[in-house]
């Protein structure tokens, strides 16, 4: 019984040398002549290998010899979950597209919320404190927030500025005058809170509105983090069908029916072979 063993391990090991030389070898009979049934399944290796059952299904770029990594990176770039379901995950490229929706329809209500807030907290202004405040620049609304008032008094915002034009022309009064011109704020920019409880509900309403805009930065940056994400595992996920793929490419041992020559008895054979 060993030397049965032996020496068909010795037989099997001559038969693996052999197919390093030739791209496909087929122990088919004494003479080596393949059979119809092994030159079909050199021609076709689907029809050889089969598909697994329960497995997931793979893209066309999977069923062509593997995707491009370049290819899977790029789409996940421009779509998270375009590259998963180029390289045939299509479960993870769902979740992907899940996610890239939820990330910009919360980019979407987060806009629309502090768009809204701003018009209230402006709207407020022109009540509380006198002043048409649409379309003024951020710094204006800051000013709304800290001073009571924009002229005259010593807590007004005029006064800070005329301080500042002394400071820097301390011998000029023509360009102390031109400075408070260009930097306060007069006629219509002109303003005045009824009480300090009214600016501290101006204020309340203006903070609400910027952190909407902040959640709104975030959601950008977790788009863009998506996309990272996504990309990483793309490559990732492109690596392991390509390895799947090589490996498709190894060594077959099986069995094949083999019909033999014209008034012979039909009969089995072993057949061992590799692609490359």
């Amino acid at each position: 019984m060993k030397a049965l063993v032996r020496a068909w391990l010795a037989g099997f090991a001559v038969l693996a040398a052999v197919t390093f030389v030739s791209p496909a070898l087929g122990l088919c009979s004494p003479a080596m002549t393949p059979s119809p049934d092994l030159a079909l399944a050199f021609a076709d290796p689907a029809a050889t290998l089969g598909t697994a059952e329960g497995s997931e299904p793979q893209s066309e770029a999977v069923r062509e010899g593997g995707p491009s990594k370049a290819k899977a990176l790029l789409l996940s770039v421009a779509l998270p979950g375009a590259g998963h379901y180029y390289a045939g995950r299509t479960t993870r490229a769902k979740v992907l597209f899940l996610a890239e929706a939820a990330v910009w329809t919360g980019f979407v209500v987060f806009q629309v919320q502090g768009h809204l807030r701003q018009d209230s907290y402006i709207e407020y202004a022109g009540l509380m404190a006198g002043v048409d405040a649409k379309d003024k620049p951020e710094e204006f609304y800051r000013a709304l927030g800290q001073y009571m008032r924009s002229d005259p008094g010593p807590s007004s915002y005029n006064e800070d500025v005329r301080r500042e034009a002394r400071a820097l022309y301390p011998d000029d009064r023509q360009a102390q005058e031109r400075y408070l011109r260009e930097n306060g704020y007069f006629g219509e920019d002109e303003w005045e809170w009824q009480s300090v409880e009214d600016q501290a509900h101006y204020k309340s309403l203006r903070k609400k509105s910027l952190f909407s805009f902040e959640k709104a930065t975030y959601m950008l940056g977790l788009a863009v983090a998506n996309r990272v994400v996504a990309a990483m595992d793309a490559a990732r996920s492109v690596a392991k069908s390509s390895r799947k793929h090589d490996q498709s490419q190894g060594f077959r041992l099986e069995m094949r029916s083999d019909l033999g020559s014209p008034g012979s008895a039909p009969g089995m054979m072993l057949c061992l072979t590799r692609d490359f």
